[in-house]
């Protein structure tokens, strides 16, 4: 599989195939409809652009589909989590400015 240039957006049954087989690195932006849906949208869907293709950027609606952030122990929304080989190897709890999002991405990428 190859990222796209287009953030995805994720569901419980879509998780596994969206980001754990995924062969490139996966940030996926976790939020609710309370807690900045748009602007983690806004930054996802920036970063999947930025990104070209070599990290894959994903969204995920944490209200709706908060199996998946439990089993990854994502307390927050808005977080974030980047998964690697199928392991979360790095998370960000709670609203994240762009420039931290780039830097973490510059060292999986």
């Amino acid at each position: 599989m190859s990222a796209t240039l287009f953030a995805t957006e994720l569901s419980d049954t879509t998780f596994e195939v969206e980001v754990l087989r995924e062969s490139v690195p996966v940030l996926v932006g976790f939020y609710r409809d309370s807690a900045g849906a748009a602007q983690i949208a806004n930054q996802i869907r920036s970063l999947a652009e930025e990104s070209r293709g070599k990290v894959k950027c994903c969204l995920l609606d944490a209200g709706r589909f908060d199996s998946v952030a439990r089993e990854y122990g994502l307390n927050r929304a808005p977080g974030f989590l980047l998964f690697k080989d199928g392991e979360a190897i790095q998370r960000v709890e709670g609203p994240a400015p762009p420039l931290v999002l780039r830097a973490l991405l510059s060292r999986y990428a």
